[in-house]
């Protein structure tokens, strides 16, 4: 569906991070900023894959898309073997996302009652 699924669903966290700030400009600047960086990385990564794997990762690349996940390719296995420890794992190393959210809501709170002072707003 996505060369690059981990980068697409980590643009989709941060972006969920961006809008708990209830503005647009921090998603807007998260997505841009995002988009910069990883290009070249996404680039990096694609030049060393295409020493290693020549022409089967250009077809590979010819057919997935490098960001945005196409639907029309999703297929499932009737089953999947499961390893819980890295599945673990990674939830666990999301909890950021929600950890971050948390906190914006808590300084959004303190700000409403009056204990932490608003130095400036953005929207």
């Amino acid at each position: 569906m996505s060369r690059n699924p981990l980068y697409f669903f980590s643009l989709l966290g941060a972006l969920g991070v961006g809008f708990a700030t209830e503005t647009l400009l921090i998603p807007l600047i998260i997505f841009s900023t995002f988009m910069l960086y990883y290009r070249y990385v996404i680039k990096s990564e694609e030049d060393k894959l295409t020493k290693l794997y020549g022409k089967t990762f250009e077809e590979y690349s010819n057919s997935t898309p490098r960001f945005f996940p196409k639907i029309s390719h999703l297929t499932e296995p009737k089953k999947y073997a499961v390893n819980t420890v890295i599945i673990r794992r990674h939830i666990l190393s999301t909890f950021w996302f929600v950890l971050s959210i948390g906190v914006l809501e808590i300084i959004e709170e303190l700000h409403e009652v009056g204990i932490l002072p608003v130095f400036f707003n953005i929207y």
